[in-house]
């Protein structure tokens, strides 16, 4: 799924972008699971990561979340959220990757009351246009601040980073990461 493997890349690479602000080295492992189903399968696979030391799991891929977050709970790990603010859902998830879906029905409303909608034409959100964002309001992250965040959302939609946002192959092999290596498990 495009949409998952560019999740994926930009998680990837904010990971490196950090790592190299704060001076060390980081390894992700990096799994693309191609489901979107909550099963014991991918419980388990949560769970060896917990238990070979992985700190925080990015749980994009729909229902795998919740795989992710049992098993977030029986190690006392942490989860990245996806889509939506899943905060409510687990403890252990200290943010989301967010969808901001207000403004896209907003405009997809917009331009279909003023005659101007487009309609089978793909439309892409991001930084630029608030299609995407972190609920900060309730993020548990215990060194970064709204400020901070605001400074970088400020880079990325100004163009000052740019990031990276292959669909066509789930790998992040051909990335230029500085900080981060990251093992890929096919």
């Amino acid at each position: 799924m495009p949409s998952v493997i560019r999740y994926g890349y930009g998680f990837v690479q904010g990971c490196n972008l950090a790592a190299e602000e704060m001076g060390i080295k980081v390894e992700i492992t990096y799994n693309y699971t191609g489901t979107f189903f909550e099963s014991p399968e991918i419980k388990s696979i949560a769970d060896d990561w917990y238990h070979q030391g992985t700190q925080v799991i990015f749980a994009c891929g729909g229902a795998i979340g919740k795989s992710v977050m049992k098993s977030a709970e029986e190690n006392k790990a942490k989860v990245i959220g996806v889509d939506l603010d899943q905060s409510s859902e687990s403890e252990t998830v200290i943010t989301s990757a967010m969808k901001m879906l207000k403004p896209v029905v907003y405009d997809v409303l917009k331009d279909y009351y003023t005659g101007s909608f487009h309609g089978g034409a793909p439309q892409t959100y991001s930084v630029k246009n608030n299609g995407i964002g972190l609920p900060m309001e309730t993020s548990k992250f215990s060194t970064f601040s709204k400020q901070e965040y605001d400074a970088i959302f400020g880079k990325l939609a100004a163009g000052n980073v740019i990031i990276y946002n292959k669909t066509d192959d789930s790998t992040t092999a051909d990335l230029n990461l500085a900080a981060a290596k990251v093992i890929y498990l096919k």
